[in-house]
């Protein structure tokens, strides 16, 4: 059970929460053996992807396997060398959807790891920012954080980029794969941010972690104190409320720039990028490295070996549940995600073949509870407790009706889908499914709008286009027929002459 705590605090409105799970060692273990792996054709923000090699196709380890439909420079790479067994039908990373993935066998499934460690007698500001950009476009890098924007066309999405922001919040309940990371990689996260801030421009970089880190804090300022190659990094906490990590609530607190839902951080100068998406950046300038790794935190109820792995991308949950000594038999299901904005997993089969990928922070191991939906009480304990001053109880019954222009979905877009109204709702609802849906049906309905009105502008174009051509051919018939009259009009006069005169 967690234990809530509403609050507020300097413009951040949320929960604090308590959880009785105990949080992953602080320590990285990494995976030695890899079963298969899995990529998933669809990604958790609707892209689609389409495969680049076919089945028994041999693919070297950051080979291109498939690209994307509809998002430009977005690709999936191979973790491993390995053979393409096929396309199988897995869990998607999104509620409630299955979706084709490639599956990879690899060559060798003793998984090896190439480490990068920060080296002090290398100047970082000697890097060009043109090599730490290309190094940034080829290694594939989207944000780790859960956005999976690519790095390099974030950092291209604004022309003035001021401030580079490492967030290290992770205001999930348990997760600590970030802390984890800054306690071990500490030199090598920042030297990622002073890449980043090198490639954009920037005149500041800021670190935030949740204020409750206090031994953290204090390692974090003594190592950048005593390092002057990371002497201008600055170090700012939030609250520790849930969701106090998202952009808008850091940006609003710690810089006081609060944005709208439509507001793209870097047209005001931000550039936020996750702190293990810096250690990212790091690799691919220090040493080349794609991004085909991330840590994960495993940890459940009554598990003693709850631990942080670091897994390549396509790490099957039952690869990484066996590398953890997890007894399958005794978990009911498992929790891919936060404990907030993750899923459950119930089914065996989904539990083998649901990939962990870079949008995946965590896995939990649960205990399913018997949590019966029973009808909406309109207690208002939702609106109470949303960050963004939504009103859930009311958007749900909207869209249960397919109403997607009521009143109530006009700031859809603000909704974080952190889940908080999930968690307080005495019902059960599954609110933010239905606020998912909703923001699904919306698009493809302004998509059929948009596809509308260009059939329209050009069935429009087309009746202009016809309309000048008749009155083109009729202007041309006209001139034909004045130029023929006159000529038999010249003719005529030429003959009444000539007959004058004889």
């Amino acid at each position: 059970m967690l234990k809530k705590i509403f609050k507020t605090n300097n413009n951040i409105k949320g929960l604090q929460i308590k959880p009785s799970l105990n949080a992953a060692s602080l320590d990285i273990e990494k995976i030695d053996f890899i079963e298969k792996l899995v990529y998933p054709l669809e990604d958790s923000k609707f892209n689609y992807y389409t495969p680049t090699v076919k089945t028994g196709d041999r693919v070297k380890k950051g080979q291109v396997i498939a690209v994307a439909e509809n998002a430009h420079g977005l690709k999936i790479l191979a973790s491993a060398e390995g053979t393409i067994k096929g396309v199988e039908t897995v869990k998607a990373p999104l509620p409630q959807k299955l979706a084709d993935a490639l599956v990879i066998e690899p060559i060798n499934k003793t998984y090896t790891f190439e480490d990068a460690i920060f080296n002090n007698d290398v100047v970082l500001s000697d890097f060009p920012k043109e090599l730490i950009f290309q190094s940034i476009v080829q290694a594939n890098i989207q944000g780790l954080g859960g956005g999976l924007f690519l790095a390099a066309k974030k950092l291209l999405s604004s022309d003035k980029i001021d401030h580079i922001v490492l967030n290290a919040v992770e205001c999930e309940p348990v997760l600590n794969c970030d802390e984890a990371l800054l306690t071990h990689y500490l030199a090598e996260c920042l030297a990622g941010g002073l890449f980043l801030q090198k490639a954009a421009n920037a005149k500041t970089i800021t670190i935030v972690l949740k204020e409750n880190k206090i031994d953290l804090i204090n390692y974090l300022k003594h190592f950048i104190k005593n390092n002057e190659q990371f002497n201008n990094i600055a170090v700012a906490t939030v609250p520790d409320l849930y969701p106090a990590g998202a952009e808008k609530e850091i940006l609003k607190h710690v810089f006081n720039k609060p944005l709208k839902a439509k507001d793209i951080s870097t047209n005001h100068g931000y550039l936020m990028n996750n702190i293990m998406t810096a250690v990212s950046i790091f690799r691919a300038v220090a040493i080349q490295a794609p991004q085909l790794e991330r840590v994960f935190s495993v940890f459940g109820k009554n598990i003693k070996n709850s631990k942080n792995i670091l897994a390549p991308i396509g790490t099957t949950a039952e690869d990484l549940l066996r590398f953890a000594k997890i007894d399958e038999s005794k978990i009911d299901s498992i929790r891919v995600g936060g404990l907030m904005m993750g899923e459950d997993i119930t089914t065996e089969t989904n539990i083998k073949t649901t990939a962990l990928l870079k949008s995946s922070n965590g896995v939990i191991l649960n205990t399913k509870e018997d949590k019966k939906t029973v009808e909406c009480i309109n207690c208002g304990e939702c609106s109470k407790v949303c960050p963004v001053n939504l009103v859930p109880n009311k958007m749900f019954k909207a869209g249960q009706a397919d109403d997607f222009t009521n009143r109530f979905f006009k700031n859809l877009d603000e909704c974080m889908f952190c889940n908080l109204c999930n968690y307080v709702c005495p019902s059960y609802i599954d609110l933010v499914g239905m606020f998912k849906y909703s923001r699904q049906q919306i698009q493809l309905i302004e998509q059929e709008k948009q596809r509308a009105d260009y059939i329209n502008k050009l069935t429009a174009k087309k009746r202009d286009r016809e309309e000048a051509e008749k009155l083109e051919k009729e202007r041309i018939k006209l001139e034909r027929k004045l130029a023929r009259e006159k000529r038999l009009a010249e003719k005529a006069q030429k003959e009444a002459v000539e007959n004058a005169e004889s």
